[in-house]
């Protein structure tokens, strides 16, 4: 085999939902979707290749840096699914190495990663490309709510369009978690979530209190680009 890493075209979008399916049936794709994430601007999504046939993927967004208002972008390292056939060949850390320059390029300050706790493959791809974790956080979620959404969005909340899904995250200081569900359900977005510590276990109760469940154990990855 030989393997090629490049930017992600339209005409791979196909080939992108078949591996995302296969790797991560929980989180379903199809094409269209794929292909419209794609366009999206400030977004970036890198494939491995055999030749002509895709066996890989890495997709990565700009976001704002959510505790500086005004401030520097944050390159979100998203999804990354390689198929099971082209494993072993280190093409995880080169498509992370190819994101981080581009995230770098579209002047973004740092790059940052949610891996699942036990994600030994990433875990490992991660930290050969000079990222380093945090303590262990819990991811919850919820579902938009109907309602009146708030004319001014904390600057924590960020709208994320994925491969798999049009998403609301609340970034610390996690502000009003109960009113991000009603801008959810106002501007489209299917799906509220947050990383919270393991350790602030007041705080997660009282996100199950109004709606959030668990769902697994996560650490955010980060390094400064450039």
């Amino acid at each position: 085999m030989t393997f090629t890493i490049r930017p992600a075209t339209a005409a791979d979008a196909d080939s992108i939902a078949a591996i995302n399916n296969q790797i991560w049936p929980d989180l379903p794709t199809d094409s269209t979707r794929v292909a419209d994430a794609l366009t999206t601007r400030d977004h970036g999504c890198m494939v491995a290749a055999d030749g002509q046939t895709v066996v890989g993927f890495l997709d990565s967004f700009a976001t704002p840096n959510a505790t500086v208002r005004g401030g520097r972008f944050r390159w979100e390292l998203d999804l990354m699914a390689v198929a099971l056939e082209a494993r072993g060949h280190g093409l995880a850390a080169q498509m992370i190495a190819a994101s981080n320059q581009l995230g770098w390029r579209l002047s973004c300050a740092y790059g940052h990663a949610v891996v699942r706790v036990g994600n030994i493959g990433a875990e490992r791809a991660f930290a050969a490309n000079g990222y380093t974790p945090s303590a262990p956080h819990l991811l919850m979620v919820a579902d938009p709510t109907s309602g009146q959404p708030i004319i001014s969005p904390p600057l924590g909340w960020l709208t994320v369009k994925t491969l798999t899904y049009i998403g609301l995250w609340i970034e610390p200081p996690y502000e009003n978690p109960e009113a991000a569900r009603i801008t959810a359900h106002a501007n489209g977005s299917e799906s509220v979530g947050l990383l919270i510590p393991e350790t602030e276990n007041l705080r997660i109760e009282e996100l199950s209190q109004i709606g959030f469940q668990p769902v697994n154990a996560y650490c955010r990855w980060t390094r400064k680009l450039g």
